[in-house]
């Protein structure tokens, strides 16, 4: 298969029975070798597209895998114009049938620069995002009598296009039902309350200082999000992991990788700062919540992607456990307590420091502190359950 990739480059054979032979050997032999399934779960023919052809990645727990179609396509052209269409057709098949593609798109012929203010960001065409997205909109948007589709559907009438973010991208790319759906679109603070006006969505939170709107009543598991894309105008260090930082462009079905990794951690279950190391201090510091969804995310299965990682989230967590994390707010709760509190159990604090746990969020908390003291110093742990 690399005598085609010298063909590519330009180089000739030194006789036409070297081709001849090359070409009489593939296809005599293309279903014991070439598309023999390997210990990666695709074959070998697809295993070289990717990784010779198009420099792509197959994870190790692979639900899909990565590749460059723009690389890949002058080299099939290659292949088509040199072996039989029997042999061809086989391979074309492999390319198109072989499960949860992840074709990487050239980021020149799409016009994100508007929305996106550095150019660390991939784009993907994920197919399987797409009939998870379907299938989402037929559902009940908790706290609203109506679908995601009817909802998305005059939400367009005010905007040119609708992006889920974060989580929900991330379960709907592991055949997981999101607990709740962020979007972004364009619009203003007067239409977006027209709205909800108009189709007597309960709309009970809209802040236009970060253009903010919770569409139903409960935050953390009904329809909420910013009405101006331009919240993904940030920085490195103000995302807090590679695999929240997906988005989905539900017009034109791409999905938008922030950090350009994010797609990569996700096939192989990693948490990854989506900074260099000497950029971590910076990275904690600029918002303190962000090694605390570490736990979270352990909690679902996920693993660090190096153990250097996992000991800076504990240590500046310990370190700064008085200074940051033991600090009371406002509401008189301690800055962890009102964290595990409503972004773990997803509980409502009113600004007296006042709240209900249901036996299912208890539930929830329980589980987040009980991770917690699988990887901090117990003393810290005794902190945290005597707050509560």
């Amino acid at each position: 298969m690399r005598y085609f990739k010298l063909i590519q480059k330009g180089f000739t054979p030194i006789d036409e029975n070297l081709e001849k032979w090359i070409i009489n050997y593939i296809q005599d032999n293309f279903d014991e070798v070439y598309g023999l399934i390997n210990q990666t779960g695709y074959s070998n023919m697809l295993f070289f597209l990717i990784f010779s052809i198009t420099d792509g990645f197959i994870a190790k727990e692979s639900y899909c895998y990565g590749i460059d179609l723009n690389k890949m396509i002058p080299y099939l052209y290659i292949l088509k114009e040199k072996l039989n269409s029997e042999c061809f057709s086989k391979i074309w098949k492999i390319v198109n049938d072989e499960p949860a593609q992840c074709f990487e798109l050239n980021k020149n012929n799409y016009s994100y620069d508007k929305i996106i203010s550095h150019d660390k960001y991939k784009l993907y065409r994920i197919e399987k995002i797409k009939s998870k997205y379907l299938n989402l909109l037929k559902e009940k948007v908790i706290n609203i009598d109506d679908t995601y589709q009817n909802i998305f559907k005059n939400i367009r009438k005010i905007s040119p296009n609708i992006y889920i973010y974060g989580g929900a991208v991330r379960d709907l790319l592991l055949d997981i039902k999101p607990t709740d759906i962020d979007i972004a679109f364009s619009s203003d603070l007067n239409t977006v309350k027209k709205l909800c006006a108009e189709h007597k969505y309960p709309c009970s939170k809209i802040v236009d200082k970060y253009s903010y709107i919770i569409f139903g009543t409960d935050r953390g598991v009904t329809l909420e999000g910013h009405y101006k894309v331009l919240f993904f105008k940030d920085k490195m260090v103000d995302y807090d992991f590679t695999i929240n930082q997906l988005v989905y462009d539900t017009k034109n079905n791409i999905i938008i990788d922030m950090t350009g990794y994010g797609i990569r951690d996700l096939m192989n279950k990693h948490i990854n700062i989506p900074v260099f190391p000497d950029k971590y201090g910076e990275w904690a510091n600029k918002n303190p919540v962000h090694p605390l969804i570490y736990f979270k995310l352990l909690m679902k299965g996920f693993k660090p992607i190096n153990k250097m990682q996992e000991k800076f989230i504990n240590n500046y967590i310990e370190n700064n456990f008085d200074k940051i994390y033991m600090r009371k707010g406002k509401n008189g709760i301690e800055f962890i307590k009102q964290y595990i509190i409503s972004k773990i159990g997803k509980v409502e604090i009113d600004s007296d420091g006042n709240y209900n746990v249901n036996p299912e969020q208890q539930k929830k908390i329980l589980e987040y502190i009980t991770t917690l003291s699988e990887n901090l110093d117990k003393k810290y742990i005794i902190r945290i359950i005597d707050s509560f």
